[in-house]
């Protein structure tokens, strides 16, 4: 390639229309993919090639800019030297906002993953990695008004590296608990029932039970299936919890009998023991939450708040300027 063509692509490659056009194909491209495949289109070839050739061309359009404030600057054009350089801010910002996004969809990640109280899971497992910790969440509640509506949400979390405690913090509804560049939100709450049986052979306890699950009592044709947990059961209120605060917690379930399609529905108390047939007996015997935690590592935000800044100072600069002139 001689050097007129080479002068030629790199014009063309540095230039702001070429740029508004890579990053409307990349938005296009976004969208389009994002419904078509909505699992991980992001991650795709086509995605990043598209987004490294936007970044490339405000890369030019960056350094062009910057070159031109710095030539002003040696010349003494102090008429135009404000403008140039928030010009040239602003294209940095856009660059460092691109680079900071593509940080994060080469090496981000974001997931959600339910943990019940006093348990722990691997997010180094399922985060491929990128967040080496387990996170055990030690405790989940609620603050109150006084009527009973719940005013915010709890869960103190830890996280343990080879077993060893290395954060602990507090994440709150619309407030991250930030530990080792990752962030961990609260998106959804539950309760787990655990239910306990007595005959005069056995005692058995089940697994903690969530809505729609079902436990079969052994040696029976009989199934309990639960229909939900309500803190303040109050029957004027019919299936829907009166309040979030636990002033009279109530358990509704459908008792099952093979062959038979209609269950009345039923409701008990915890610990309440109830009779099934002559000799087994059942209770739910413990409610224990669970927090759905999403988390996220993200290493282009600080590149990306600092773009975002360049951005809107240059282009306030630029704003004011024309709007003088």
């Amino acid at each position: 390639m001689d050097k007129n063509k080479r002068k030629n692509l790199y014009r063309q490659m540095s230039s702001m229309k070429t740029g508004l056009i890579l990053l409307g194909i990349a938005g296009l491209v976004l969208g389009v993919g994002s419904v078509v495949f909505p699992d991980g289109y992001t991650k795709t070839f086509v995605f990043r090639l598209v987004f490294l050739l936007a970044l490339l061309n405000m890369t030019l359009c960056a350094g062009n800019q910057c070159k031109l404030f710095f030539t002003r600057c040696k010349a003494g054009a102090k008429g135009t030297l404000l403008r140039t350089g928030a010009l040239a801010a602003l294209h940095c910002g856009i660059v460092l906002i691109i680079l900071g996004g593509m940080f994060y969809y080469f090496s981000g990640v974001r997931g959600q993953v339910p943990v019940p109280e006093g348990e722990q899971v691997d997010v180094n497992a399922i985060s491929l990695g990128k967040i080496p910790y387990a996170l055990r969440l030690d405790k989940f509640y609620m603050d109150f008004y006084p009527d009973g509506s719940a005013s915010q949400y709890n869960a103190d979390i830890t996280l343990l590296k080879d077993q060893i405690e290395t954060a602990q913090g507090t994440t709150r509804m619309n407030a991250p608990f930030q530990a080792h560049g990752a962030k961990f939100y609260i998106s959804k709450y539950g309760y787990g029932i655990q239910i306990k049986t007595t005959s005069s052979t056995e005692l058995r306890e089940s697994d903690y039970l969530g809505k729609g699950e079902s436990f079969l009592f052994s040696g029976t044709q009989q199934s309990l299936e639960i229909v939900d947990y309500l803190p303040n059961y109050d029957p004027a209120f019919g299936n829907e919890s009166k309040t979030e605060r636990p002033d009279n917690p109530r358990v509704l379930y459908y008792m099952r009998h093979e062959g038979q399609e209609k269950a009345k529905l039923q409701v008990a108390g915890i610990q309440e023991w109830i009779k099934v047939d002559e000799d087994l007996y059942f209770q739910f015997a413990e409610v224990k939450p669970y927090v759905l935690i999403t988390y996220k590592f993200d290493p282009g935000l600080p590149v990306v708040a600092l773009g975002g800044i360049l951005l809107l100072g240059g282009a306030g600069i630029v704003f004011m300027k024309g709007k003088r002139n």
